[in-house]
């Protein structure tokens, strides 16, 4: 009975639903054999060229690359569809041509432009949200100064004009922190950066522990400012009493009370 009411419940999944979990799930023959059964379908075609550029047991560069680009620029498919072919070519290109001379089928291709498409025309959308990440990583990694600034300050503009689903908001405050830690030990605005955060929520619960730890290590050790220090570690214990960190915060506000009292209370 139970078999029975397994096999009634899969065969109401819609074929296009089908084909687009085979993908997600990284199931590529299943994907491959349901593409062939519904090749009319827009996300056939679309999941048949992801396949042959992700797929590397039966990669085929030379036809997916070119593909995602036409499904990108095919005014006839779905938007979302559209949108997702663009951003898997972009990244693809892109990952491709940091090995130069390797993946001939990707070279002379351009990938900036899709991902500047993607970010001005789609801003609430987690698709500029990762076009955002992949591209200025790129110019983070880059080693030139100017394409440094420059990724700062896209970075920067989107967040300041965001208006999409905060778990992505999240992440983006998240690696413009990193970065100003990472090039130019800018604690304050990295810290800055973390709160929004934190208060905006981080959807990863492992991840807001580590980040509301970070908080109050910054202010304690990078920025000496014993009151935000005190604030957020006595947050952290409140809201997470049986981390792993939870002692060592502990130990940290206590050593922060011993000197304000040695101090005599200053």
């Amino acid at each position: 009975l139970g078999m029975s009411a397994s096999v009634q419940a899969a065969s109401k999944v819609e074929p296009a639903d089908a084909i687009c979990e085979a993908y997600a799930s990284m199931q590529y023959p299943l994907a491959r054999t349901l593409v062939k059964k519904h090749p009319d379908l827009q996300e056939a075609r679309l999941v048949k060229a992801l396949t042959a550029v992700f797929d590397r047991r039966k990669q085929d560069l030379s036809y997916g690359l070119p593909e995602l680009k036409k499904i990108y620029e095919d005014s006839n498919f779905r938007e979302p569809l559209r949108i997702q072919g663009g951003l898997a070519y972009a990244r693809a290109v892109q990952t491709l041509q940091m090995r130069p001379g390797v993946y001939s089928q990707a070279e002379g291709m351009e990938f900036d432009p899709v991902y500047d498409v993607i970010i001005s025309k789609y801003p609430a959308t987690p698709a500029a949200c990762f076009a955002l990440i992949y591209q200025t990583e790129g110019w983070f990694g880059s080693g030139n100064e100017d394409m440094i600034a420059k990724a700062f300050a896209k970075l920067e503009n989107f967040i300041q004009n965001y208006r999409g689903p905060n778990k992505y908001f999240a992440g983006l405050n998240v690696m413009l922190a990193d970065r100003y830690i990472i090039h130019n030990r800018q604690y304050d605005k990295a810290v800055t950066r973390l709160v929004v955060a934190l208060e905006n929520g981080v959807s990863n619960p492992r991840t807001a522990e580590l980040i509301s730890f970070q908080v109050g290590r910054i202010f304690d050790t990078q920025l000496g400012d014993r009151k935000q220090a005190q604030k957020y570690y006595k947050r952290f214990i409140e809201k997470y009493p049986n981390s792993g960190y939870a002692s060592i915060v502990q130990r940290y506000m206590n050593e922060m009370n011993e000197k304000n009292i040695a101090n005599g209370g200053k």
